[in-house]
């Protein structure tokens, strides 16, 4: 009878240190409310829902969110990324080469590892954002209170930056896996995730894995916290003027959100996926840490070079970004209400 409401609905069985049988509890999608299914499974009474299976939902949301966001625009963001390791050429260009020398499965190239990647990183960030969030909201309600509601963007500002930085604490070797896979062209050594886990770890030693981290770091602080951060306030801004014209208010802060997030991150993401490749199959090692990595791409080739595939980045990225947070509150709020 629940496939009546929709198709998708979520079980979930909580464990207790209570003698008695365990409870199934099932999410009704549209009363946002945990139904629990009796000692065995029969009848239904209302309940509230219980932490844990409202952090696994909100997990597993992120996670949904994460994978359909990065198929959509997955061909993008390959040629994104090669243009930032130096590719020549418009990204049209380099989108024809890649169908060339890869087929139409190129543009895919990478992309089951990024997803893999995306799970467990939107999944962890979305989370944390909300947990973070919630912690946040006294600090909000004391800068009213006080008169500096100027200041209220802050904590907002600092949950996105905490999601941001222990989510890519966990997710980090993934990402590295995924951008060498992505990076070749051709037949190579590194085109499965557990051949170039093998290749990487042979030649570079288990810190091969961790190429990068410090630039990723700094790029999670800043850019999820202005992509939360600018999403939270946009939404409360535009809210009156998207509900008079009859738009979502959600997908257009997302947009706005992902616009500023790449704009101001694109130069460190660009620093970050360069020092993610380098010494592969033995190649020389061209910097020596993040601020070495800034100096040289600048002196040899210039500013433009930190903002080189900044318009397949914005493409790909400002639209997968407004998925994101369609999907996710969407679900969220026809989940839980909320």
């Amino acid at each position: 009878s629940f496939f009546r409401f929709s198709p998708v609905f979520l079980l979930v069985r909580f464990s207790t240190n209570s003698p008695e049988p365990i409870p199934w509890f099932c999410l009704h999608p549209k009363k946002g409310s945990f139904l629990q299914m009796g000692k065995h499974g029969g009848g239904s009474s209302s309940g509230s829902p219980p932490k844990a299976g409202y952090a696994a939902a909100q997990f597993l949301i992120g996670g949904l969110c994460g994978v359909v966001s990065k198929t959509c625009t997955a061909p993008y963001e390959r040629a994104r990324l090669l243009l930032q390791l130096g590719a020549t050429g418009s990204t049209f260009e380099v989108m024809r080469g890649i169908y060339l020398s890869d087929g139409v499965l190129g543009y895919f190239r990478g992309n089951l590892v990024s997803c893999g990647r995306q799970f467990l990183n939107k999944g962890l960030l979305f989370s944390f954002n909300d947990v973070f969030k919630a912690a946040s909201k006294k600090l909000v309600t004391r800068f009213k209170d006080s008169g500096h509601s100027h200041l209220s963007w802050l904590p907002i500002f600092l949950s996105g930056s905490l999601a941001g930085v222990s989510m890519q604490m966990i997710t980090y070797p993934i990402d590295v896996i995924r951008v060498r896979i992505a990076s070749q062209m051709g037949k190579t050594a590194y085109t499965g995730f557990l051949r170039t886990v093998v290749a990487t770890v042979t030649k570079e030693g288990v810190a091969g894995m961790y190429r990068g981290v410090t630039p990723s770091l700094w790029g999670a602080l800043v850019y999820e916290g202005v992509k939360f951060g600018i999403f939270d306030v946009t939404a409360e801004a535009c809210n009156p003027f998207c509900a008079r014209v009859g738009l979502s208010v959600v997908p257009v802060a997302g947009a706005i959100a992902g616009l500023c997030a790449v704009v101001v991150t694109h130069p460190n993401d660009t620093v970050r996926h360069r020092m993610q490749v380098q010494g592969m199959g033995g190649t020389p090692r061209l910097y020596s840490s993040t601020a070495h990595a800034y100096v040289t791409i600048f002196q040899k080739e210039g500013l433009r070079a930190f903002y080189r595939g900044l318009g397949t980045s914005m493409f790909g990225k400002v639209p997968s970004i407004a998925i994101q947070f369609t999907i996710y509150e969407g679900i969220k709020k026809g989940l839980f209400g909320k």
